[in-house]
């Protein structure tokens, strides 16, 4: 006799989806990803997804046996996770050869139901194994050819899930109580067999803590709980922290006084984000520290124009990277601002600010919104990973001077107590080495110079013409020579090049003279 029937038929979930609630994750109804029947006990076939088969019972001669298995990794669902409860449901059961309910037996079988032979499987699915194991993990019975069963915290099957959550796997065998006196055969499929569990993660105990550079506690760390503010936490505070979720701490962003002191790390990152996000694995650290140190206000950072010492324009920039600027609104976060660490691309890319020269970031000035609360010393750019400041000077400001407008080139980076990553480049690191550290980007004027003789003195030839028709000029600014040449009769000059050494503090390249060489090949000689 063959009668089918179909009964609650349900969307199929190819995988777990995990939902947060209340300290609760819920391994959502899902279909396994292997299935296979074993025949008699020496006869086992897999199948793909969604596929009917005789699965359970005898029809005559042949005795059914079914597996299914649910991959549980452990970056999902980690090891030593409570399960509080569980539920099997399994709809579409179609009947082969009777009418009768299905009274099934459910077994962990502990293997891999791919690797594992006929015979294996098979044994596990006795009620003992050898006298030496016992796989059975309960009853489960069908209502109009439908199981559904929930399993209380602490039965044999969720005591099994969680085990099996160890195994990095659930391998289930069910079969027909009656295979042996009553011909009661069923077909399932194996897209309608699916598990549901409700768990708890396990925690790990971590002190959170918060250090001035004398080792001293101090003041508060805030710990996002869903916002819309950072809930507030006097140190030394011991969390119990679920695994595999992220906690997200932020270090006190007060300046501190005597010494001045900030926020410098977190003690287990060189990512200085502040707030920080942490993932919770057994591996963490057992003690978080957020890290203060001391900052300094005099550093200061300038533009040097050397055709005219001294100078102090109104309107010439210098542009500042920081990385412990708080000036990013967190939009993950209720937009609680942070600062940036080194991050060099997305919403929160660091960014150069531009400052007006000369600039210091001290303590307490307000930029538009930024406040420095000064800087850190040896910040380091040559260790990988580690946070450290830039500098960027303009490459051609037109800046004017004297009442002309004057076209300034970057020509290096120089200053006391500083180190320069690429002193020669307009972008570069920097590192203050003391609290008086002083850093400068250097320009020179276009056909400027700081000496009144410096196209000067009879006799003093600083431009010719070659039979070219262009023409070349010479001349002394700052202690050095430089050479320019215009193909327009004067119109434009090409920017200087120096022919003269950089200047020495006691020797100067003086009254500079140029000829050419009339005879071909065409020459200039300074």
């Amino acid at each position: 006799m063959f009668q089918k029937i179909i009964l609650g038929l349900a969307v199929i979930l190819f995988l777990f989806i995990e939902v947060k609630a209340n300290g609760q994750r819920t391994y959502s109804l899902t279909i396994s990803d292997k299935s296979a029947r074993v025949l008699n006990g020496n006869s086992k076939s897999m199948f793909s997804y969604c596929t009917i088969f005789p699965g359970l019972g005898r029809d005559g001669n042949q005795k059914y046996r079914s597996f299914f298995q649910w991959p549980l990794p452990d970056d999902q669902i980690p090891d030593g996770s409570t399960v509080t409860s569980a539920r099997l449901y399994i709809t579409s059961i179609e009947l082969i050869n009777t009418t009768n309910e299905v009274d099934a037996g459910l077994y962990s079988v502990e293997i891999d139901i791919e690797n594992a032979s006929a015979q294996t499987l098979w044994d596990r699915t006795n009620w003992f194994f050898n006298n030496l194991h016992y796989y059975y993990i309960g009853p489960a019975q069908s209502q109009n050819y439908v199981i559904d069963k929930t399993f209380q915290q602490g039965s044999d099957f969720t005591t099994a899930l969680e085990k099996a959550i160890e195994d990095d796997y659930f391998a289930l065998g069910i079969i027909e109580f009656r295979e042996e006196t009553h011909e009661y055969a069923y077909k399932l499929n194996n897209c309608e067999v699916k598990l549901e569990f409700h768990y708890t993660l396990p925690t790990i105990e971590v002190t959170v803590d918060q250090k001035r550079s004398d080792g001293a506690s101090v003041g508060h760390i805030g710990r996002w709980e869903g916002g819309p503010d950072f809930e507030s936490y006097s140190v030394p505070e011991t969390f119990d922290f679920n695994i595999t979720t992220t906690e997200v701490l932020r270090g006190w962003q007060a300046l501190l006084e005597n010494p001045s002191e900030k926020y410098k790390k977190w003690n287990i990152s060189e990512n200085i984000k502040n707030h920080h996000e942490f993932d919770v694995t057994y591996d963490m650290s057992g003690n978080l520290v957020s890290e203060f140190d001391q900052v300094y206000e005099n550093a200061t950072m300038k533009n040097e124009f050397m055709s005219a010492p001294g100078a102090d324009p109104s309107d010439d920039i210098i542009e500042f990277k920081d990385p412990w600027l708080i000036d990013y609104a967190d939009s993950d976060y209720g937009d609680n601002e942070r600062n940036r660490g080194m991050d060099n691309d997305g919403p929160d890319k660091l960014e150069f600010k531009e400052r007006s020269s000369p600039f210091s970031p001290d303590y307490e000035t307000n930029y538009d919104g930024d406040v420095y609360q000064g800087v850190f010393l040896d910040q380091d750019y040559n260790i990988p990973g580690h946070p450290y400041y830039s500098l960027r000077a303009s490459e051609d400001p037109n800046i004017p001077f004297h009442g002309q407008d004057i076209t300034w080139y970057f020509q290096n980076w120089t200053g006391s107590d500083v180190d320069f990553e690429h002193a020669d480049q307009n972008e570069t690191a920097v590192v203050f080495q003391q609290p008086n550290a002083a850093a400068e980007a250097v320009y020179k004027g276009h056909l400027a110079s700081n000496k009144a003789r410096a196209t000067g003195h009879n006799n003093g030839r600083r431009i010719c013409r070659t039979q070219d028709d262009n023409l070349h000029l010479v001349y002394e600014d700052d202690g050095s020579i430089w050479y320019s040449q215009s193909t327009n009769n004067g119109e434009t000059w090409s920017k200087e090049q120096r022919l003269s050494s950089l200047k020495n503090p006691n020797r100067y390249c003086l009254n500079p003279a140029i000829t050419r060489y009339s005879s071909e090949p065409q020459f200039v000689m300074v």
